[in-house]
């Protein structure tokens, strides 16, 4: 599943085959890494009202960050979603 269409699995309460709950945003980020990056801690801060950091770390060294900035407060719309 591509990361639009996963986003909107998510944004829309689909189920996800693998878990048979909805879709949650943080397995749409972590499906979309590099074969082989791993991880055993997700923390996740809110800098602003439209943004979200979800910062992935393995023994304590960050191994990828994923912000989302959204259009508003809401949070109903996605601006964009960028991976470092």
């Amino acid at each position: 599943m591509d990361l639009i269409n996963a986003l909107d699995a998510w944004k829309t309460g689909k189920i996800d085959p693998d878990t048979g709950s909805p879709v949650s945003l943080l397995r749409v980020f972590s499906d979309k890494f590099s074969a082989g990056t791993e991880y055993d801690t997700i923390d996740i801060t809110y800098p602003t009202t439209t943004k979200e950091v979800y910062t992935y770390t393995l023994s304590a060294a960050s191994v990828r960050v994923v912000t989302v900035d959204y259009v508003d407060s809401t949070k109903d719309n996605i601006l964009k979603v960028v991976y470092s």
